[in-house]
C-alpha cells in the first residue's frame, strides 16, 4: 500500500497522522448524520447544518466537503432563506489527492478503441443507409421483380385475357349478324 493511499480519505491527503486520525472521525460521523438527517424537510436540515458550524464540528476537508455540499443543497431547498445558511468557517491548509495518470500505452489503446468503434458506427450507418435505398427503389419502380413479378405476371395475362375476350365477344356478334342475314337471305 502506498504513501497516498495510507494516509487518504475521501480523495484528501493528509500529511500527519493527526489530520488523518480526524478525518477519519470525521468521515464516521458523516456516515452517522447522513443516516439520521431526513433531506425531506429542509427546515429540520438547517437546523442540524447551523448547529455543526456553531460547534465547529468538522475541521479537515473531508468534513468541510460534506458541509459544503449540504449548503449546496439548502441553497436550492425551497422555504429556506439564504441568510439564513450560514457560511463554512475554513482553517488551515487542503490537499487534494490527485488522480493516477494515465498510462501513455493504455492510452494509445483506448484511442485505438475510440478509432474503430466509430469507424463501425460510420460502417453500420452507411449500410443502414444502402438497405433503406433498396427498400425505397423496390416499392418505387414499376419493373417486375422477386417481390412484385407475380403480381405484374397476373395483371400482364389478366389483360391479355380481357383482350382475347372482347375480341372473341366481337367476332361472335359478328357471326351472329352473319347468319341472321342468311337467314334473311334464305341462304340456309
Amino acid at each position: 500500500m502506498s504513501y497516498i493511499e495510507k494516509n487518504s480519505v475521501e480523495d484528501f491527503v493528509f500529511n500527519d497522522v493527526e489530520s488523518l486520525k480526524q478525518a477519519k472521525k470525521e468521515a464516521e460521523a458523516i456516515v452517522y448524520i447522513k443516516s439520521r438527517m431526513d433531506f425531506s424537510k429542509p427546515r429540520q436540515v438547517l437546523a442540524v447544518y447551523n448547529k455543526m458550524i456553531e460547534k465547529n464540528m468538522f475541521s479537515t476537508p473531508v468534513g468541510l466537503a460534506y458541509l459544503k455540499e449540504v449548503r449546496e443543497f439548502l441553497k436550492k431547498a425551497e422555504g429556506i432563506d439564504f441568510d439564513d445558511i450560514k457560511i463554512i468557517p475554513v482553517a488551515g491548509q487542503i490537499v487534494i489527492k490527485e488522480q493516477p495518470k494515465e498510462d501513455p500505452k493504455a492510452k494509445k489503446e483506448k484511442q485505438k478503441l475510440k478509432d474503430r468503434l466509430r469507424l463501425s458506427f460510420i460502417i453500420n450507418l452507411l449500410l443502414a443507409i444502402v438497405v433503406i435505398a433498396m427498400f425505397a427503389i423496390q416499392l418505387t419502380t414499376s419493373n417486375p421483380n422477386i417481390v412484385n413479378y407475380e403480381e405484374e405476371v397476373l395483371n400482364k395475362y389478366s389483360g391479355w385475357q380481357q383482350e382475347l375476350n372482347e375480341k372473341e365477344m366481337a367476332l361472335n356478334e359478328r357471326e351472329s349478324r352473319i347468319l341472321e342475314k342468311e337467314e334473311e337471305l334464305g341462304l340456309n
